[in-house]
């Protein structure tokens, strides 16, 4: 319905109501006191946490592949917002301003949310696969490919960070792959999965594959 709700964690009470302009497909993420969220009519919009007043609304820049609309859960750090839209591209915007620092262009739609952290060698950068059935390794700050992995399948869940290993699954081929995060290369792999791929408990790694769910213990 494109409606937004704050509600009373301890009663369920409405706090505050927000109207987007479009459905609101993906989660909020929460960063500083203010919510980020894309939605259906193309637009990613700040929202303050406490009073539900809009900070800045931006909108995606075209719609090469589709109609442009924002599906991913967004990822904030170093300043920024980053997302994929049904356009085919990624977007970082200012997360004070919400002015555009910087699209790329992948070859079909970007449904995943993005992983980013510092990568040795690479610095701030940002994880996350589309469509096109590849996956990528962009840098934080300039929005500059640093390394790709073509999965061969349709990427749709959200990457995940456990040490210097970013793991992700695809949707096509139903598999399961933990690349290097400086390098891009195959540090793990498993055929099974579709969605998302691992978590953590800071000793072993809990995959959710296709059928059934795996508990893994370090070789």
């Amino acid at each position: 319905s494109g409606i937004v709700y704050a509600l009373d964690a301890r009663t369920g009470n409405v706090v505050w109501v927000y109207h987007a302009g479009g459905a609101v497909k993906a989660s909020p993420t929460l960063s500083g006191g203010t919510l980020y969220f894309g939605d259906y009519s193309g637009h990613i919009q700040a929202v303050s946490e406490r009073t539900g007043r809009r900070i800045w609304i931006s909108s995606s820049e075209g719609a090469l592949l589709g109609s442009g609309t924002f599906y991913s859960t967004a990822a904030v750090a170093y300043g920024r917002v980053f997302l994929g839209n049904t356009d085919g591209r990624v977007y970082a915007y200012d997360a004070s301003t919400g002015k555009l620092d910087w699209a790329v262009q992948t070859g079909a739609y970007v449904y995943a949310s993005p992983a980013v952290t510092n990568a040795p060698g690479l610095g701030p950068t940002l994880y996350l696969g589309s469509y096109d059935g590849t996956f990528y390794a962009i840098d934080a700050r300039s929005g500059h490919v640093s390394w790709r992995f073509n999965a061969h399948g349709r990427i749709s869940g959200s990457a995940t960070i456990v040490g210097r290993t970013v793991y992700f699954a695809d949707l096509g081929q139903h598999h399961t792959y933990g690349l290097g995060i400086s390098t891009g290369q195959v540090h793990f792999e498993m055929d099974t999965g579709a969605f998302d791929p691992v978590i953590s408990d800071g000793t072993n790694i809990y995959l959710t594959g296709y059928t059934g769910l795996y508990g893994l213990a370090p070789r």
